[in-house]
């Protein structure tokens, strides 16, 4: 079996040699991809915030920076 990232890099090579029709199919999918995308990006960060440990990923903060304030 193809994992997913093997899948869709394939997936993406081919889109150039699709049709107007298999185009009109996948345009009309967006924004379905774009939910599901970002319910796994929500669920990934509310686990990772929750301590459990997500393989190949791991939580890390950022830098506060340097900002000051200053008399202006």
């Amino acid at each position: 079996q193809l994992d997913l990232q093997e899948e869709i890099t394939n997936a993406t090579e081919q889109i150039v040699s699709a049709t107007n029709a298999q185009l009109s199919r996948m345009y009309a999918v967006i924004p379905l991809l774009e939910g599901w995308i970002k319910a796994v990006d929500s669920t990934v960060h509310q686990k990772m915030h929750a301590g459990e440990a997500i393989p190949g990923f791991k939580m890390v903060q950022g830098k506060k920076g340097n900002r000051a304030w200053t008399d202006a």
